[in-house]
């Protein structure tokens, strides 16, 4: 199965529509009416000429349309809920924010604005990633129309700060996004769609931007990087599905390799240079090809800031598990008696799976069984598969984050609408976790 495709775009409600025609038709001066003779004033930053004068512009009301794809979520110190996800009705990045009655405070970051007294409105928000600190929150995003990598900041208290990082101007990068946050300085690992290949953006503490190509070749003869300073090859194909988690100062990414099947990870030493590793797909000694897997791959660090990761298998349609310097664990095969036949039948279960790391270190993943449609939880202690399970309490849907708080998990995803899939509604939830 290859990365989801992003809806199309949406047209603008019609509302919108005249709306953004009427501005595109001011001048420097508006009037409301010539009994209110306001051709000589200027509306404010943010207002229009109405029938009754300068008025507010409206934006969009994200509750109403198809939201959840694409969600990353976080916690506040105070264990409240953080959801970055996509607004693919309307495109655009919307943040949710738990208020003190467990209610959703939604806000529009990016895709629709009003720029002085002019509407943009923009395919925004796509491959969401989202960390907050004690100070502030950090997003990443792919933005379609301008095809670059935005990020954005907002310190506690105070409004957001938008940045385009890379990309546009014919160059289309940002997509598979993530970031990682440590001592202030921000780590962004992403695809550069153009070149088919991984890169890697740093911002340092004074806000300049660092970017670098990845060499994501891993001891393969065949293996063309652009980080050697060569065209890559043309059937080269990596860097889908990336995540990252910063180990001291120094980052680790893990990503799939489209063209070999591998499962690979890129880690960054002293000096720059990156070393890249095959994790799971081929054999390590005799180069064999042992299957088509690394899709859906979520990293994450354990107890010990040990890198973990859970990732689907294709060829075997099955859920994985790996630390690195172990073997990989099948940890939901999709096998199913038929409750009718008695015959044993197999499923593809794994994708869009999550993972997170309870406080006694058993790695937990919430991820979709597609024959069955639903989400299912796995939880792992060390390299036994101790329990897996349907979440009969949620329903069926795809991009799930979550965190483990104590005996919790708390999140948010994308839960298909009943009848209307793959259209999403953003749904929270905050269930036990289980464990042997």
């Amino acid at each position: 199965m290859s990365g989801p495709t992003p809806p199309p775009r949406a047209r603008l409600p019609l509302g919108l529509l005249a709306l953004a025609l009427a501005l595109a038709s001011l001048g420097p001066a508006c009037s409301a009416s010539a009994e209110l003779a306001c051709e000589d004033e200027q509306c404010p930053s943010g207002q229009v000429c109405g029938a009754t004068g300068c008025e507010g512009i409206t934006p969009p009301d994200p509750t109403t349309t198809d939201l959840g794809r694409y969600t990353s979520t976080a916690l506040t110190a105070d264990k409240r809920l953080v959801a970055a996800t996509y607004d693919a009705a309307g495109g655009n990045l919307v943040v949710a924010r738990e208020q003190a009655d467990g209610a959703l405070a939604l806000e529009i970051v990016d895709g629709w604005s009003v720029r002085g007294r002019d509407v943009v409105d923009t395919d925004s928000g796509l491959w969401t990633d989202l960390v907050v600190t004690d100070t502030a929150t950090h997003l990443v995003w792919f933005d379609k129309t301008a095809g670059a990598l935005r990020y954005a900041v907002q310190p506690t208290g105070e409004s957001w700060s938008v940045e385009t990082v890379d990309g546009g101007d014919g160059a289309v990068r940002g997509t598979h996004a993530c970031l990682a946050v440590k001592e202030g300085v921000v780590h962004v690992a992403y695809r550069d769609e153009s070149a088919r290949a991984l890169r890697y953006a740093r911002r340092e503490l004074d806000g300049t931007w660092k970017i670098r190509v990845v060499d994501v070749c891993a001891g393969e003869p065949d293996c063309v990087s652009p980080a050697t300073g060569l065209a890559a090859a043309d059937d080269e194909d990596y860097g889908e599905w990336a995540d990252i988690a910063v180990i001291g100062q120094m980052p680790r990414i893990a990503f799939y390799d489209r063209r070999r099947g591998d499962l690979k990870m890129a880690a960054r030493r002293e000096g720059g240079v990156w070393e890249t590793n095959t994790l799971d797909g081929r054999d390590p000694t005799t180069g064999e090809d042992t299957g088509d897997v690394g899709r859906f791959v979520s990293l994450a660090l354990t107890a010990g800031r040990q890198p973990g990761l859970a990732y689907y298998d294709a060829t075997r349609g099955a859920l994985r598990y790996l630390v690195p310097g172990n073997q990989p664990v099948v940890v939901d095969a999709g096998t199913f008696s038929d409750p009718e036949t008695g015959v044993t039948k197999s499923s593809p279960v794994g994708q869009f799976v999550r993972l997170r790391y309870s406080p006694d270190d058993h790695a937990v993943m919430i991820y979709l069984d597609a024959s069955a449609i639903a989400l299912k939880e796995a939880i792992v202690s060390g390299a036994n598969v101790v329990a897996v399970r349907r979440l009969d309490a949620l329903d069926p849907g795809v991009f799930v984050g979550f965190d483990v708080v104590e005996d919790r998990l708390v999140g948010a995803y994308g839960a298909w609408v009943a009848g209307e899939a793959p259209r999403t509604r953003l749904a929270t939830f905050d269930l036990p976790l289980v464990t042997p």
